[in-house]
């Protein structure tokens, strides 16, 4: 792994990539684009963001829609999808939660932190992060959508099938 990290480097300082904007948290967008780019040969790659939070800030797949490619977002949190569907028109936005198995098919709490991507499932991480930091839950927000179990099979079907019946209803080439 090490070898491929240095020929990222070397890539990017090579092309005056390096301090060209980032919309990921550290820079996970550039090595993405590159991987895909001279790595796998891929111009317009798709892609599944489980946890997309938001088109712009802190988003790994923000350089590569602005390049042409598109995908499927994952959001939990509806007010964050909102932004995705006014933004990332080209996409499928769903408002669904990927979980494990033993929290699978039951709807589930959904924890808006007042800094929305720390928001979570979990209860215990909600009431940790209330009484460590100064972050706060905003509101609970019971999914209404389908609750994913966390395994690669399930999340491919069940993606395939909502694509399915999206691209039926829909006007759009994605």
């Amino acid at each position: 792994m090490p070898k491929i990290i240095e020929r990222v480097k070397r890539h990017l300082i090579a092309k005056g990539n390096w301090g060209h904007t980032s919309y990921s948290q550290c820079g996970e967008d550039h090595i993405i684009r590159f991987l895909f780019d001279q790595y796998l040969g891929i111009e317009k790659p798709s892609y599944l963001d489980l946890g997309a939070h938001h088109p712009n800030g802190i988003n790994n797949t923000r350089l590569l829609y602005r390049r042409g490619s598109s995908g499927i977002n994952i959001e939990a949190n509806p007010d964050m999808l909102r932004n995705f569907e006014r933004l990332r028109p080209r996409e499928i936005n769903l408002n669904i939660g990927v979980v494990d198995a033993e929290n699978s098919g039951r709807p589930l709490d959904f924890f808006v932190m007042s800094v929305p991507k720390m928001s979570t499932f979990s209860e215990d991480e909600a009431q940790r992060l209330e009484n460590e930091s100064s972050l706060r839950i905003a509101r609970p927000s019971r999914l209404k959508r389908r609750v994913w179990q966390k395994s690669s099979q399930s999340i491919t079907k069940a993606v395939f099938q909502t694509c399915f019946r999206w691209t039926s209803r829909a006007s759009t080439n994605w």
